[in-house]
């Protein structure tokens, strides 16, 4: 990657991890092919992606520190779902090929993007039965070894099982989300170590652009709640399955 396109990637992502701050994920909609055009291979762009993710998440959470979750056992659940999926992501990034999967799951994005407005899914925390919990817990993991393998945007799939499966509001949904992909992250970036994917220029670049965006998108969901959140995950997930799809 060139100085310009390493300037073009920090301004972007500064963007992107606004998005992402505010609604809890959908920034790698843009992210992951930018670095590709940029000049990185899919794995690198993914793999060097997680260290902005991880800055994101930091960030955000700073931003939302005065949302507390009203869930803390289901933090830990998700803690150790998140550790489970970033051992199995690693051993599939450096050799998978995307391509049928991002169409598949863009169309779902689409598909779902409605219906978070019709049924104002994450609008407000909601009781739900044990079975749609053990169903909600069960897609969770599932979108979390999506993300970790593909990045691009499908982070939303987590916030959209948490709130329609798991009954979280939007702000719960964001910050339980973030708790969990710090740990999802920081497993994938261990299990790549030796790997040859780093670039540390784009990793700094990314750390810098990423926690400073993630902390303003945070401001902006406490400041605007989780009715407004909602609806931007429903916007994020649509833009995120159109992209996927077009890629």
């Amino acid at each position: 990657m060139s100085d310009l396109g390493l300037l073009v990637y920090a301004v972007v992502a500064f963007f992107m991890s606004v998005l992402s701050g505010a609604t809890g994920g959908g920034g790698g909609f843009i992210m992951t092919p930018l670095m590709i055009f940029l000049g990185l291979t899919p794995a690198e762009a993914v793999a060097n992606g997680k260290f902005g993710g991880i800055s994101v998440t930091i960030g955000s959470l700073v931003g939302l520190k005065e949302h507390k979750v009203s869930n803390r056992k289901l933090v830990i659940i998700l803690t150790i779902l998140a550790v489970i999926a970033g051992l199995i992501a690693p051993k599939i990034i450096v050799s998978i090929d995307p391509e049928a999967y991002e169409n598949i799951l863009g169309v779902m994005l689409m598909v779902l993007s409605p219906f978070i407005i019709y049924k104002q899914i994450g609008k407000k925390t909601k009781e739900v039965s044990r079975a749609k919990t053990y169903i909600g817990l069960v897609l969770v993991l599932s979108s979390m070894v999506l993300v970790g393998i593909f990045s691009g945007g499908l982070g939303i799939f987590i916030n959209i099982a948490m709130m329609g499966f798991l009954g979280l509001s939007a702000l719960d949904a964001s910050v339980t989300k973030r708790l969990g992909q710090l740990v999802l992250n920081s497993v994938i970036i261990l299990g790549l170590i030796g790997s040859g994917l780093f670039i540390w220029k784009v990793i700094v670049a990314g750390i810098l652009a990423n926690t400073s965006g993630g902390y303003v998108g945070g401001k902006i969901a406490i400041k605007k709640g989780s009715d407004f959140v909602s609806k931007l995950i429903a916007i994020a997930a649509f833009l995120s399955g159109f992209a996927l799809v077009l890629m």
